[in-house]
């Protein structure tokens, strides 16, 4: 795969830290259908790492190119988004687990902008 190939593809593609933790919490509320559909992409997305990265064994530095509907994006981000609202505390002040949500929502809302910004 050549940069430009790579590049198209990143753009819609997400880590394997964020897919991680997206299926646990999808799954904590019981969305199973959404958490399968990420495994799913987990498993037969992987973007290939260039032989020269400084981590090539490394799962961790794993991307994956994502191939879902825009209903079900949607769905995932509404689901975290509704999550992270949940995680102020009552005197309204963001907590750990707040910090994990919105990096999560950003990352799928990014994502989901820069795969259908094209069309």
């Amino acid at each position: 795969m050549n940069t430009m190939e790579y590049y198209k593809k990143s753009k819609n593609a997400l880590s394997y830290g964020t897919l991680n933790s997206t299926i646990h919490e999808l799954l904590l509320g019981q969305q199973v259908r959404l958490a399968n559909e990420v495994q799913s992409n987990m498993q037969r997305n992987l973007i290939v790492k260039s032989p020269l990265h400084n981590s090539v064994q490394e799962p961790t530095s794993n991307h994956y190119f994502i191939e879902m509907n825009a209903e079900d994006i949607d769905s995932i981000v509404d689901f975290l988004f509704d999550l992270e609202a949940k995680s102020i505390n009552l005197e309204g002040e963001a907590t750990p687990k707040t910090a994990l949500y919105s990096s999560l929502v950003d990352s799928w809302s990014k994502m989901r902008q820069d795969s259908y910004s094209d069309d």
